[in-house]
């Protein structure tokens, strides 16, 4: 089932991507910018739905894998720093003293990081949402 829900929204991403590629026309390269960006999120949104569904069955499975907590955190502040622009909104991340090299499910932390900065942004009128990430003992 998974496989035919994710797999229109993947084609109409690899398509969007294949036409901004080839266009030189400013306003069409926006207008697909915006296209790949609402496809980004919806098919985020259907991972979520799926893996949601496969924690009530209770066939979840979490990797334990290396991953760059740098990278990761940057890629998930690329995903909500556009909502973030448009209310006027800065995003700040506090890492002091937080190791780059992690071990644990990266795309689990990515979505909890991701939901969890898109309601700040949503639910934040004016100023900054902050992401403090601490180490503990």
């Amino acid at each position: 089932m998974s496989h035919k829900i994710r797999t229109p929204m993947n084609a109409i991403i690899g398509l969007t991507h294949l036409l901004a590629r080839d266009t030189r026309d400013p306003l069409q390269s926006s207008r697909l910018a915006k296209v790949d960006g609402a496809a980004q999120h919806l098919l985020r949104l259907i991972n979520d739905v799926l893996d949601l569904s496969k924690i009530e069955a209770g066939k979840m499975a979490l990797e334990s894998t290396g991953f760059s907590l740098d990278r990761l955190l940057q890629q998930t502040f690329e995903m909500v720093a556009g909502c973030a622009r448009e209310k006027g909104l800065e995003l700040v991340l506090d890492t002091a003293h937080v190791p780059d090299g992690l071990r644990g499910d990266p795309t689990r932390l990515s979505q909890a990081l991701i939901n969890l900065l898109s309601n700040a942004v949503m639910f934040t009128d004016a100023g900054w949402v902050r992401l403090r990430i601490e180490t503990l003992r």
